[in-house]
């Protein structure tokens, strides 16, 4: 039996730089995975119908219920509109007559859409009409405004830097470890009990 031999100082110098180099190597792995810290810009507040009157435990008043039926019916002709494939994005916003007269003025609708791309404008503009004059009734006033959609370019995935950096960190790390632990069992340091 051979009695207890404490390692070299060489050898705790090897194992205290592994221990940096793996602990290191966890490090640049768990940053590459953790999520962005920084949140994106926050998103303004647009004041329009839906955020103003679109909560139905408001008082009810003769105003917020006739904002309230615009919504609807601006909703209404959007989720229709949507259904088409020529139309890429689409905003509707309805008016309806303010004045309590014996003879209402017909209600008013503003369209704007973007179109899609090798589609026909005018059968288009006259989808959108018949749809806006089946929810709002036939002597609907419907104003349209059409644009084309822009082209969009095929967007490219390119790794983030702290991805690069984290792999060439692992693989450096990696050749380290496996060069050192041939370098071990040639020299012979492993501690085997006999």
């Amino acid at each position: 039996m051979r009695p207890f031999q404490s390692p070299g100082p060489a050898r705790l110098v090897a194992r205290r730089a592994g221990l940096h180099h793996g602990l290191l190597a966890l490090v640049v792995t768990a940053a590459c995975g953790a999520p962005n810290p920084r949140p994106g810009p926050v998103a303004r507040q647009t004041s329009d119908k839906a955020a103003l009157f679109g909560d139905p435990t408001l008082v009810p008043t003769r105003a917020g219920e006739r904002a309230r039926q615009e919504i609807a019916l601006a909703h209404e002709i959007e989720h229709a509109a949507r259904v088409l494939p020529a139309v890429a994005r689409v905003r509707v916003d309805v008016e309806l007559d303010r004045t309590p007269a014996s003879t209402p003025a017909p209600p008013r609708a503003l369209v704007v859409a973007q179109q899609r791309l090798d589609t026909d404008r005018a059968q288009l503009r006259d989808a959108i009409t018949t749809i806006g004059a089946t929810v709002l009734g036939p002597n609907a006033q419907i104003e349209l405004v059409i644009e084309s959609a822009p082209a969009q370019a095929p967007t490219r995935w390119l790794p983030g830097w702290p991805l690069v950096i984290g792999v060439l960190g692992l693989g450096f790390f990696g050749g380290m470890l496996a060069e050192r632990s041939l370098r071990m069992r040639r020299s012979g340091l492993r501690t085997s009990v006999r």
